[in-house]
């Protein structure tokens, strides 16, 4: 697997997990999380359009990255298990 298609497929995922927190976060009013999650959300989404514009011009995307997008989940799982221990 190249660097680019890491960097797609984490993206990917990552948005998808953003948009499930986003949705679960709305559904129980806990609004400062759905925020945070609507933000990982469209960052993973630049992440994954900038990384598939890296492998439409034949340029190796950095493993930088797949690690944003790793770090963006870990960031609203922390900020969930933060809201809901608080709440």
């Amino acid at each position: 697997m190249t660097c680019n298609q890491a960097g797609i497929a984490a993206g990917a995922v990552g948005f998808l997990f953003s948009l499930g927190v986003f949705l679960i976060a709305l559904s129980r009013q806990n609004g400062l999380v759905a925020a945070l999650a609507c933000l990982a959300a469209w960052l993973q989404l630049m992440i994954v359009i900038a990384t598939a514009g890296d492998a439409m011009s034949d340029r190796q995307a950095g493993k930088s990255r797949s690690i944003s997008a790793i770090l963006l989940v870990a960031f609203l799982v922390l900020a969930y298990a933060a809201a809901s221990r608080w709440s």
